[in-house]
């Protein structure tokens, strides 16, 4: 059961990694790339908590850190940069308030993977654009005597959620870039299973085979070097107005419990050693 449950909740995240005509062996956490090109990145920036029932918002700053592998390649057939980085993360919202004083700890954990195209900027740098998720389990913490009916679901046990976020990459030599971008984390009240399935699948069929095999076609059409921008606004696109249909049902079109959401705005230092 507990092997079932695990290959369950990474089902979005693998489906997401399937590799592309260019990038045949391309996978989630390859050990191999693991190795030869492993990643430091650290983000910070500022956190909004929002949820259906909540009223005022929260805010408050947050900070990311990231382990992982990123490489970038040149696609020969269209003079353009690929990248991808996948990553295991450890995330800090320490102080979330709103304007009563109320404040709340929250913390999350996961697995994530960022992929896109970019230009090369000469020098060993490239200016990428960048689009990804993952999953990931939070908790929260409230201020001791602190209630808020619509968090209470959340400060019980860890909770399942997804991440969806983008970012414009500027790497400025092989070892360092520095990107600003945004970031949604769902957080689910509680894991309905086979709903949960049923809305990554419709969610995997517009951002995957949709947007991926359309984006594919632009590669091999007469302006390929459209492909980065054309990649980035879709999945961006697909992702914002994903979330969006979530923030009144968790596992959409499927009747669940509204979840929360939390937005960040990041600075981020990446490192490819």
């Amino acid at each position: 059961m507990l092997w079932s449950a695990v290959g369950i909740l990474l089902v979005p995240l693998l489906l997401w990694a399937q590799p592309n005509d260019e990038e045949e062996d391309w996978m989630v956490f390859r050990w191999r790339s693991f190795v030869e090109a492993p990643s430091l990145g650290v983000s910070g920036g500022v956190a909004q908590l929002q949820r259906e029932g909540i009223g005022l918002r929260f805010q408050g700053p947050a900070v990311t850190l990231r382990l992982g592998s990123a490489e970038l390649r040149t696609l020969r057939s269209a003079s353009l940069e690929r990248y991808e980085h996948s990553y295991g993360f450890l995330a800090l919202t320490p102080s979330l308030h709103r304007a009563d004083t109320l404040r709340m700890r929250w913390w999350r954990f996961g697995v994530g993977r960022q992929e896109g195209y970019g230009y090369r900027l000469g020098n060993g740098g490239a200016l990428l654009l960048l689009s990804g998720g993952g999953l990931h389990w939070s908790q929260v913490t409230l201020a001791e005597g602190a209630q808020v009916d619509a968090l209470q679901p959340f400060g019980q046990q860890l909770r399942f959620g997804g991440v969806r976020d983008g970012m414009v990459l500027v790497q400025l030599t092989p070892l360092l870039g520095i990107g600003l971008g945004f970031e949604r984390a769902v957080i689910f009240p509680a894991h309905l299973v086979w709903k949960y399935l049923g809305s990554s699948l419709i969610e995997f069929v517009g951002s995957e085979l949709i947007v991926g095999e359309f984006v594919r076609r632009v590669l091999k059409a007469r302006m390929p070097q459209a492909a980065p921008v054309v990649n980035f606004l879709l999945r961006s696109g697909v992702a914002i107005g994903w979330t969006e249909l979530l923030r009144t049902r968790m596992n959409w079109p499927f009747d669940s419990p509204p979840p929360a959401l939390l937005d960040q705005l990041q600075l981020s230092v990446q490192m490819v050693f």
